[in-house]
């Protein structure tokens, strides 16, 4: 089992999804933003999401119920409190407040059974996309897919949204059913020309075209100077230019969120149950007798210390 600091003040999350097993679990975190410049998510594309990834096993409907949380007693527990009385609608235009979510069933109030083995960023990182050559048959565009801005031969590249059958099917068969690929992938509808600085990010993950979203780009990882395309509106496709493969587009997206959504991101700090008990009997905690290091000590200073001192704290 892995936990998550997602109580941390310098982390980028500020929506989270939990589930309960014996004790709450959180099955995915992101950033929503707030800033209607930026395109916040709606609750009916939340909900899409969602489904991508959490692979409910139950055949009734569940829902997001609001709820607040807190730190529990435990190190990286969470308590869950105020849990809503009425969902937020499924099919809902609004805008999707940051905050805490549990998923329960809509008849009986109960946690529905979340499945745990799906993939995250971790095992995506584990293999990465290679660049390889475009073929002869792709043309590229003189300006960028995503933003609109007109590029030079310096600054293009020409980047597959599904890059071949062998390295993405072990993707296809984490992320589930999906639409079939097309035959050919070596055609102008599986690429996209964007600016070279995005690539990376787009073989990354880091952002996605929604299809089912009229085509809206999403940038799932934090925005930096180098980096922020959260007002890139749609994609943009010129008349000469065949509409990519929406199933392609719909694959990778899927990918972004598994990577971004599924897991909290890549980065995030993480720590196992393992790690937690080892620091406890370093320190001592299983001893009735022996009384926890002073303040002062180094040992407290990093933050799985700091979690371990918050949660002897909090139970007195």
């Amino acid at each position: 089992m892995k936990f998550y600091d997602i109580f941390d003040p310098n982390g980028y999350n500020n929506t989270f999804v939990f589930a309960y097993a014996v004790e709450p679990i959180l099955v995915a975190g992101c950033h929503i933003p707030t800033s209607p410049e930026k395109r916040s998510v709606t609750v009916k594309a939340f909900y899409g999401w969602l489904c991508g990834f959490l692979g409910v096993e139950t055949d009734e409907k569940w829902s997001l119920y609001p709820c607040n949380i807190k730190p529990g007693p435990e190190p990286f527990s969470v308590a869950i409190e105020s849990i809503a009385k009425v969902s937020i609608e499924r099919d809902s235009t609004d805008h999707l407040s940051p905050g805490a979510y549990i998923i329960l069933l809509d008849e009986t109030k109960y946690a529905p059974r979340v499945s745990a083995d799906r993939l995250n960023s971790e095992a995506l990182l584990a293999f990465p996309r290679s660049i390889a050559a475009v073929p002869a048959s792709v043309p590229g565009n003189s300006f960028c897919n995503i933003t609109g801005v007109t590029l030079s031969d310096e600054n293009k590249s020409v980047v597959p949204i599904i890059q071949n059958r062998i390295e993405e099917k072990r993707l296809i068969i984490f992320v589930g059913p999906c639409e079939q690929l097309p035959a050919d992938l070596d055609t102008p509808q599986n690429y996209l020309t964007m600016a070279s600085s995005l690539r990376p990010q787009f073989d990354q993950y880091a952002f996605g075209i929604d299809v089912d979203d009229d085509y809206r780009i999403i940038q799932f990882s934090k925005p930096s100077p180098e980096f922020d395309i959260t007002k890139a509106g749609s994609l943009k496709i010129p008349e000469s230019q065949a509409m990519p493969y929406d199933n392609c587009l719909r694959l990778h997206f899927q990918l972004c969120i598994h990577m971004y959504l599924a897991s909290p991101p890549p980065g995030a700090r993480t720590f196992t149950l393992r790690d937690v008990h080892c620091l406890q009997d370093e320190l001592g905690l299983y001893e009735a007798d022996e009384p926890p290091p002073e303040l002062t000590d180094p040992v407290w200073d990093s933050p799985l210390g700091q979690e371990v001192l918050r949660s002897i704290r909090a139970r007195g």
